[in-house]
């Protein structure tokens, strides 16, 4: 998925949807410049992935290591660039975890205590930060034995950050499948729309945004 294309897409459906709003300004004669859509890009980007499929999304494998506490519990350093989404298999886990939760979540609670907190069968990770303020990836857990934990898989997706400068952009690519291409423009499309007064546009690609992920 370019971001040349994005950007593409993302004025053909500003032009598409422009006839909605009789009252607006904007036509496609004057659609917003490029550098216009490329300051929401990484904003859209995250916003279509933190929802999509795990499937269509770009996997890096996360450097690790997996550090024990020494109850059955641990952590993993995290890369300062991770978006929010993980997979995360260590080997003795029955299942991979891909819904991750943060400190918040009334779940976070019952992983202080070794009867309640998630296991083998049921594990829970947690994406918070250290003592050292670094983010870690706290999982819960493994049987206490287990004394040099290792992974079975550790994926995550990385922030998105596009070149403003059209020379640097031209040939960026940000991965993931190309069914990714219409919800990230339609994303795109909602910010440009919100950023220019335009109710009308705004709205609609806020509710497009919903239908093109649903039928990835």
């Amino acid at each position: 998925m370019k971001v040349t294309d994005i950007i593409t897409r993302t004025l053909e459906l500003l032009g598409e949807i422009n006839p909605l709003d009789t009252e607006s300004e904007l036509s496609p004669n004057s659609l917003p410049a490029e550098g216009l859509i490329v300051s929401y890009l990484d904003q859209a980007v995250e916003d279509v992935f933190l929802q999509a499929p795990a499937y269509t999304l770009p996997w890096c494998e996360l450097p690790g290591p997996v550090v024990p506490h020494g109850d059955g519990s641990g952590h993993i350093v995290l890369p300062d660039d991770c978006m929010g989404r993980f997979v995360i298999r260590l080997h003795g886990w029955r299942r991979e975890v891909t819904r991750v939760i943060t400190p918040d979540d009334a779940l976070y609670a019952l992983q202080r205590n070794p009867v309640t907190r998630g296991g083998t069968e049921r594990p829970v990770c947690v994406s918070t930060v250290d003592d050292e303020g670094r983010p870690v990836l706290e999982y819960y857990s493994l049987p206490v034995r287990v004394r040099n934990p290792s992974a079975e898989k550790m994926l995550y997706v990385r922030r998105v950050t596009v070149p403003r400068s059209r020379e640097s952009y031209a040939g960026y690519e940000i991965g993931g499948s190309p069914r990714l291409l219409t919800p990230v423009a339609v994303r795109c499309a909602y910010y440009v729309s919100l950023s220019l007064g335009n109710a009308a546009m705004t709205s609609w690609c806020e509710q497009e945004t919903t239908k093109q992920i649903l039928r990835l």
